[in-house]
């Protein structure tokens, strides 16, 4: 049986956030990956991740961002991470997705951001 990645979500006005917990790796990539489509593709077009409850992430965890990030920019929308731990930030910085993926230090940043065009 894979493993569960609990994902809360938060519906506001104009954006969703999601809020995964635990660890993002190939165990439970699938399922995140499945959350983050489904927000997508039921025409979620700004969606806000929650990066503060993940304690991990690896590669395909990482594939899984990218991913979402492209799909939503085709269709003119935004995925934005924000609050990474330390070790996720960490992670970010070394491969070097924090300058290709949109990644604010808060939840407040990130609504910010959200407000603008």
């Amino acid at each position: 049986m894979p493993a569960r990645l609990p994902v809360e979500v938060e519906s506001l006005p104009g954006c969703t956030i999601l809020r995964p917990a635990g660890e993002i790796d190939c165990h439970t990539a699938p399922e995140f990956r499945s959350r983050l489509l489904a927000q997508l593709e039921g025409g979620t077009a700004s969606l806000l991740v929650d990066l503060s409850g993940v304690s991990f992430i690896d590669s395909s965890g990482l594939r899984v961002l990218v991913e979402c990030h492209k799909l939503a920019h085709q269709s003119a929308g935004r995925v934005r991470l924000f609050a990474p731990s330390a070790e996720v930030g960490e992670i970010l910085r070394l491969t070097r997705l924090d300058s290709v993926l949109e990644l604010h230090p808060s939840r407040d940043a990130a609504l910010a951001q959200e407000a603008r065009p």
